[in-house]
């Protein structure tokens, strides 16, 4: 969502967070070596892979390298959208004849 170098590198993001049997979206500053599993109450999709190993701040390359990969300023991986939009073209097919 955003990233920020005035007082260290840190980026904003978006987490799934398990709450008493339900999922609710929180936004997280992290810096460096974060575990996004830790952070969402160990959510199991972020189980393997989301540990931030590093942080671009650059202008027009703004990055989080996590163990499973980089994502882009903007970028989404997974999450609630991505599974409501795959629900809804299966139900979407489904209706069709």
């Amino acid at each position: 969502m955003e990233v920020d170098n005035k007082s260290g590198i840190k980026a904003k993001i978006k987490v799934q967070v398990q709450d008493k049997g339900s999922v609710k979206e929180k936004d997280f500053w992290v810096k460096q070596n974060a575990d996004l599993y830790t952070l969402s109450n160990e959510r199991e999709a972020y189980r393997n892979g989301f540990e931030v190993l590093d942080i671009s701040c650059e202008p027009g390359n703004e990055f989080i390298d996590f163990a499973s990969g980089r994502l882009y300023l903007g970028q989404e991986r997974g999450g609630i959208t991505d599974d409501l939009i795959e629900v809804q073209i299966k139900k979407h097919h489904q209706k069709t004849p």
